[in-house]
């Protein structure tokens, strides 16, 4: 799902299943091992803060010339939700939600997991929204595939 206007943002959001239990979808959600894997124009992770319900991370991220470093506020409503904030002078505002819902496997198959993303960007300069869009579902559709190909390791192969 997409949208963009002018005047509320961009939208963008992805829906899939996980062919693990919930604990292992949390497990993998707060597993950043895989995060240059999953995002590779992250160049450095640094955790500044980090409780059972709240984390500020910050990344050094390079996009094509230009080299940011990113603080995100991440919130965690265990096990059911991830949300997370980004402001920053340069890019905008960047508010993203993840939900986590156990689903019921049929007797004999193993369990599954819907994952919803949401994710809303204000940029803090006009830029074409179907640029952004574009880049956004990239973003979005190689994370998905590397999450799943994650969760179809073993559990501890990952660095969980």
């Amino acid at each position: 799902r997409q949208r963009a206007s002018a005047s509320e943002g961009i939208f963008a959001g992805a829906r899939f299943i996980a062919p693990v239990d919930l604990a292992r979808v949390w497990s993998l959600s707060a597993d950043y091992g895989e995060l240059k894997v999953m995002s590779p124009d992250v160049e450095r992770l640094r955790i500044i803060e980090q409780t059972e319900a709240r984390e500020v991370i910050e990344l050094d991220i390079k996009v094509l010339w230009k080299e940011l470093t990113l603080r995100f506020e991440i919130e965690r409503d265990r096990p059911q939700a991830v949300r997370f904030r980004l402001a920053n002078p340069a890019i905008g505002e960047y508010r993203g939600i993840c939900r986590m819902t156990p689903l019921e496997a049929p007797q004999g198959q193993a369990p599954q997991t819907s994952v919803e993303f949401i994710t809303w960007l204000r940029p803090a300069v006009r830029i074409p929204s179907r640029l952004v869009l574009w880049v956004e579902r990239r973003v979005m559709l190689q994370a998905v595939r590397k999450f799943l190909e994650t969760c179809r390791q073993p559990a501890g192969a990952s660095g969980t």
